[in-house]
């Protein structure tokens, strides 16, 4: 199952949304607070707190203006960039592995947050 999450992220990733599942409450992404127009490494945690079921696939949408530099290769996972008409990245998705129930992933993209 791929996992569906949209909820409230960092300030300067407020445009990110996640695919993560939907009771994923305790999803974190850290850091939690960057400056505008920082580059850094953003890692997403992913908890399966499912008791009956594995996560399958994670989809990340990036924010409009959001330089994705790269994105973490998780060994077992297949990792795929979408982009743009233009050639920008507009989302992340990894797939193809699992997360057993009450284990978690770590998942990461680098790259720079919009100025605003």
């Amino acid at each position: 199952m791929t996992r569906r999450l949209f909820g409230a992220l960092p300030v300067a990733l407020a445009g990110l949304v996640l695919a993560a599942g939907a009771a994923f409450a305790h999803v974190e992404i850290s850091p939690q607070r960057v400056a505008p127009g920082s580059f850094g490494t953003y890692t997403v945690q992913v908890p399966n707190e499912k008791t009956d079921e594995d996560t399958v696939g994670l989809d990340l949408t990036l924010p409009k203006r959001f330089l994705l530099e790269s994105a973490e290769s998780v060994p077992g996972w297949r990792t795929t960039v979408d982009v743009g008409r233009d050639g920008t990245p507009v989302a992340v998705h990894w797939k193809g592995g699992r997360l057993a129930p009450h284990t978690f992933g770590q998942f990461a993209i680098t790259g720079r947050v919009p100025e605003e």
